[in-house]
């Protein structure tokens, strides 16, 4: 897990795998509940919906995405995925 202190460390982190139009490895992006960090995970991919769904009690707004969603989608498509 990657710990970012502000949300632009969070979409630096990403950008990479947006840039390339990544479509294997998923990322999820999701904010501490007791210190409003901002997180980005990579969980292994066959457990990644798990996981999410595990830390939705935490965070509602917890979201899996891979970089080409963002590349594909307009900005509420990536919004809307959560």
């Amino acid at each position: 897990m990657i710990m970012a202190m502000n949300y632009r460390e969070a979409i630096s982190e990403i950008m990479p795998l947006v840039i390339v139009g990544d479509t294997g490895k998923p990322f999820i992006i999701t904010r501490d509940s007791a210190y409003g960090d901002w997180q980005v995970c990579y969980p292994d991919p066959d457990k990644a919906d798990s996981f999410t769904i595990s830390q939705r009690e935490h965070d509602p707004y917890i979201a899996k995405y891979i970089g080409a969603e963002f590349d594909a989608g307009s900005f509420p498509y990536v919004y809307d995925r959560r």
